[in-house]
């Protein structure tokens, strides 16, 4: 354990033999360098940037995302959270000096009118949180579908009209959505990856449908 939170813990009188019984801290030190503990993390910067703006209490802490890009990102590079949630992952990146923020929410293949009202107002308000910390910030916001339920025909559903910017990809739609989080051509090699984990899952999905019928 870092020599600072071992401090911290004496301090405040924290076992930590029962933090060595649920985190393989060595582990983390070898890949990390550090020990995810936090102990000794004070408050304040524990909720920097975005964490005083809501009560939410499941949010993780922006220092564990610093020790995550600092160690497998570079400069330039782009960073996906897929969910964003309050911001942390994305606001973090750029602190850093990570690449431009794409801010996603992933919905079902058929939303009506006032599910992609709500779904616009996420994005706007994303928009305008991130905006609100740094005007001069590249920040793209958009609306994922995991795939075409009218395939081979173009994603259309009238519900969407006017307001979404489809010319700039507010919305992606199946094979783009996955070829853009994987920056490659990935599509038909996870089809593929479907069909196989599901030939191999099909009995007992088979078994698990029959008991849902007989009940």
């Amino acid at each position: 354990m870092l020599k600072e939170n071992i401090k911290v813990a004496k301090k405040f009188n924290i076992d930590i033999r029962l933090i060595e019984e649920k985190v393989d801290i060595q582990k983390n030190m070898e890949i990390l360098g550090n020990d995810l503990t936090f102990i000794g993390t004070r408050e304040y910067e524990r909720t920097k940037h975005v964490h005083r703006l809501h009560p939410y209490l499941g949010k993780f802490i922006p220092q564990l995302v610093e020790v995550f890009l600092k160690k497998y990102f570079q400069r330039g590079d782009t960073i996906l959270d897929p969910f964003s949630g309050s911001g942390t992952t994305l606001i973090e990146a750029n602190a850093l000096g990570k690449n431009e923020e794409n801010y996603f929410d992933i919905t079902s293949a058929k939303p009506n009118m006032k599910e992609f009202v709500a779904l616009k107002l996420k994005l706007l308000r994303w928009t305008g949180l991130r905006l609100s910390q740094d005007k001069g910030i590249k920040v793209f916001t958009r609306l994922a579908i995991p795939y075409n339920p009218y395939h081979p025909e173009p994603y259309e559903r009238w519900t969407l009209k006017g307001l979404y910017d489809l010319k700039n990809n507010e919305i992606l739609v199946g094979k783009e959505f996955w070829n853009f989080v994987a920056s490659d051509n990935i599509y038909e090699e996870l089809l593929d990856v479907f069909q196989e984990v599901g030939e191999e899952l099909r009995e007992g999905i088979d078994k698990k449908f029959a008991e849902f019928r007989r009940e």
